[in-house]
């Protein structure tokens, strides 16, 4: 632990505070910590104090899916097959590589799901 504080600084007109026991960090307050050494090796740590409001769920946003077949069943089966994925697949990702890949294939890539 720290033996004593540094003379040369004056603690009482500097936003520095030394802490030299245990001491609980108030909701949200960021602190730094920094030890310095012998030669040069230093470390720095920002800590955050715990936040415990609620944080807004993320609105879920619309994605467009770009599907294309040769014929009304396939189509279906696509669109099935696309149901299937999103259920275990993050929707964003999905719908990006699907955008990305679309024309590349007679399904639009949707069979490599």
């Amino acid at each position: 632990g720290m033996q004593g504080t540094n003379p040369n600084i004056d603690f009482e007109k500097s936003w520095f505070t030394p802490v030299q026991k245990n001491t609980s960090i108030k909701e949200g307050k960021l602190i730094g910590v920094s030890s310095f050494g012998v030669g040069g090796t230093n470390a720095h740590v920002l800590i955050q104090g715990p936040i415990t409001k609620e944080v807004e769920p993320i609105k879920r946003r619309e994605e467009l899916f770009f599907l294309s077949a040769k014929t009304e069943q396939a189509l279906k089966s696509m669109q099935s097959k696309l149901d299937q994925t999103l259920k275990k697949t993050n929707h964003v990702d999905t719908s990006y590589t699907l955008c990305k890949r679309y024309g590349q294939g007679a399904d639009g890539g949707i069979s490599k799901l």
